[in-house]
């Protein structure tokens, strides 16, 4: 999620130095190796030093893809078969 949120904040900063600096600070928190806070992409989605420096828009828009797929087709529904979830949606219905 906060990969997630970094990306949105990306997205709508206009200046093109501070998202400069927002595309470093989330290619380090999430897309180097031994991130902090990694997320699993594959190399294509990861942007390139080139891409980061021109800082489009859209720089982080392949990983939030790979990111949004993995949750809506793995975390999401094993989520929904945990125990926590189970007991949760006993108790609401």
């Amino acid at each position: 999620m906060t990969f997630w949120k970094a990306c949105a904040e990306y997205e709508q900063t206009s200046d093109v130095n501070k998202r400069r600096e927002l595309a470093l600070k989330i290619f380090d928190a999430h897309l180097v190796e031994k991130a902090p806070e990694a997320v699993n992409v594959d190399a294509h989605a990861r942007p390139l030093a080139a891409d980061m420096e021109r800082a489009p828009l859209q720089l982080f828009l392949s990983a939030q893809k790979q990111v949004f797929n993995l949750m809506k087709m793995d975390s999401y529904p094993r989520f929904l078969k945990s125990s926590l979830y189970q007991e949760v949606s006993n108790l609401c219905f």
